[in-house]
């Protein structure tokens, strides 16, 4: 289940990555030549706190995935395959 913002559920206008937060789940999905891929990362945030929230996503090779990484803080919290877009 994605998150319902209109932004990154509007296929016709979006092609890339959209990125939204629900709770303690950051949803990650890539939208481009008519394909989609979506991620799920869990991290528990704390209310009234600042974070340092960096999501870097490696393209993968013909051995390899690819991923997408959440670092909170400086350190890995979360990581799950994720397809590159294409637009």
């Amino acid at each position: 289940m994605f998150l319902t913002n209109p932004v990154c559920t509007n296929k016709e206008v979006l092609k890339g990555i959209c990125v939204a937060r629900a709770g303690s789940m950051i949803a990650v999905r890539s939208l481009g030549a008519g394909k989609m891929s979506e991620a799920q990362l869990e991290f528990r945030f704390e209310a009234k706190r600042w974070y340092h929230v960096v999501l870097t996503h490696s393209t993968g090779s013909a051995l390899a995935p690819a991923w997408v990484r959440l670092f909170v803080n400086g350190t890995l919290e979360a990581s799950e395959r994720f397809k590159y877009p294409k637009v």
